[in-house]
């Protein structure tokens, strides 16, 4: 906390997202004249891990690497604003949705373009398997499983079609934080040397630490020290730079650093593959940028994506055969076509209050999580008629994972994780603000108002009409609509909610979101496979953000005006 105070004292952030204080290279940075059409480049800084609730040390400076680093990228290696994509505080959904882009932009470039992975936050070992992890926002560094692992990420890399990948980690994999403690409170004091992960022939990767050691900050520059060398030599070499050159520099300045300022050793370290003789000719910019420009470099100051200041607005759909043909964000109830001769239907639910939980005390396992009934308040909102369907899916994401097919019927075999990557490109597509929706928007809309009895089927006491049970899934808005007029939300698939699982309080609640952390993620309306019970507008079911099964779709929701 003292650090973080002193942090706000010297580098204040003003109401325009602007930071005052600033080092030397945030405010001299080389500008290429020529734009880079076949660079793309993803990074992810993960700095706020104790806003999430967890006992994990923060990572001190990381956004500002991020945006700094994104700042170079822009400026000094001419990458185009649509090449580039920069998230912060970003969870394991975010970041395997900001892949699985990455992997989609590579690909359409059919093999002629190069891309830069840069990564700022914590690194995690397994103490089992020795294995290196990401750690995401909401991970654990107790659980793997809430982790990414770093083979799995370069295993994706040898799979995308490119010319090269080159990865900067200003992460250690030994267990401690960026200025040397243990990530977080009661973990082991101990050291953990992690064994490397073997990258393809289109990928190197540079770390800032190798084996017990720790990456550290460097905080005179509010930096980290390997960022902070990286970004130095650029702006030296105004781009002109190749990654043996840049891996000389680096690995100098920061061992002298270190050492200079009475820290443990720290090294940064290349990996290759043995065949892949010539990584240390890449270049990092295709040509030389030309001058220096003074700069003021925007550094956000909460979790998200990139800031608005440097990112263009996002101009209104307008009827094109490749957007949405209403020119409004589909906030109201109304018939959109969100891509060409695939249409959605949005219901508008009024703000409200109703009781959510359930009165059984018997039954399900899950029944326990359901109580107590306690009061919600709700604002408006809009929410799919229907499920999505495979057809939408198919136009979003190019390929169609459910097991029972048919373009009409709901998609489903879909992870959180993946309904995440959807909407984000849905969203990317169409100029939208989709979601999904809460676990409390759900049942609100499944009860549809017209009894206090929390147990029904979407506003019913029975079945009959307006559920779909059976061997496969039906068509969507095959069933009776409820009150509202949605249909489907009792049985044919059950639906991802944004929410985590966790125990209900028995307080009055506004507009809930769930519990900041959890292992598993609500899953609402039974399925055309499962017992009427765990049909209940009530029932918790819940899954893992990884998982899927072929009874498991989604329905979108967005807020309304």
């Amino acid at each position: 906390m003292l650090l973080r105070t002193l942090l706000l004292i010297l580098g204040t952030v003003s109401s325009l997202g602007i930071a005052k204080a600033q080092s030397d290279i945030d405010t001299k940075i080389a500008v290429n004249d020529v734009k880079d059409p076949n660079l793309v480049v993803l990074i992810i800084a993960n700095e706020h891990y104790k806003e999430q609730g967890f006992e994990v040390e923060d990572v001190p400076f990381a956004v500002r690497d991020g945006a700094v680093f994104e700042a170079y990228c822009k400026k000094t290696l001419g990458v185009k604003d649509d090449n580039i994509n920069f998230i912060y505080d970003a969870t394991g959904g975010k970041i395997r949705a900001a892949l699985n882009k990455l992997s989609s932009r590579l690909n359409a470039y059919a093999g002629n373009a190069r891309a830069i992975v840069y990564y700022s936050g914590h690194g995690m070992p397994d103490e089992a398997t020795k294995d290196a992890y990401l750690l995401p926002v909401d991970g654990l560094p107790a659980d793997p499983e809430s982790a990414i692992k770093t083979s799995w990420i370069y295993k994706r890399f040898e799979s995308m079609n490119t010319k090269s990948i080159t990865v900067f980690l200003d992460a250690c994999f030994s267990g401690a934080s960026r200025e040397g403690n243990t990530l977080s409170k009661g973990a082991r004091g101990v050291a953990i040397k992690t064994k490397e992960s073997p990258v393809g022939n289109n990928t190197v990767v540079f770390s800032a630490a190798q084996g017990t050691e720790t990456a550290y900050p460097y905080q005179e520059k509010q930096h980290g020290l390997f960022t902070y060398y990286i970004l130095e030599k650029l702006q030296q070499s105004k781009g002109n730079v190749t990654l043996g050159e840049l891996s000389d520099y680096v690995t100098q300045q920061v061992r002298l650093k270190s050492s200079a300022n009475g820290m443990k050793d720290q090294t940064p370290i290349v990996a290759a593959a043995e065949s892949n003789k010539d990584w240390r000719n890449w270049k990092m910019a295709s040509t030389p940028a030309t001058k220096y420009v003074n700069t003021t470099v925007a550094i956000p100051s909460g979790g998200g994506s990139a800031p608005a200041a440097d990112k263009p607005s996002r101009p209104a759909a307008t009827a094109t055969a490749s957007t949405a043909t209403s020119k409004a964000l589909p906030s109201k109830a109304g018939v959109y076509e969100l891509l060409p001769g695939i249409y959605y239907e949005m219901i508008r639910i009024d703000k409200g209050t109703f009781l959510m939980g359930s009165k059984i005390t018997n039954g399900h396992s899950s029944f326990y999580m359901n109580q107590p009934i306690h009061e919600v308040a709700l604002g408006a909102y809009t929410i799919g008629k229907t499920e999505v369907s495979q057809e939408l899916w198919q136009a979003v994401m190019g390929s169609n994972p459910s097991e029972n097919k048919n373009p009409k019927n709901p998609v489903e075999n879909v992870s959180w994780e993946d309904c995440q990557e959807f909407i984000s490109k849905l969203n990317e597509k169409c100029g939208t603000r989709f979601r999904l929706p809460t676990e409390a928007e759900w049942e609100y809309a499944a009860d549809a108002r017209v009894s206090s009895n929390c147990d029904t089927y979407s506003g019913k006491t029975h079945l009959r009409n307006i559920a779909h049970r059976g061997s496969s899934t039906a068509p969507c808005g095959t069933y009776e609509a409820n009150a509202l007029g949605l249909q489907d939300m009792t049985g044919n698939v059950a639906e991802w909610c944004e929410d985590y699982l966790g125990l209900y309080s028995p307080a009055r609640q506004v507009d809930p979101r769930g519990p900041s952390k959890g292992y598993q993620r609500v899953v609402k309306g039974g399925s055309y496979k499962d017992d009427p019970e765990m049909m209940r507008n009530s029932f918790r079911g819940h899954m893992r953000a990884y998982d899927k099964a072929p009874t498991v779709g989604l329905r979108l929701v967005h807020d309304a005006k």
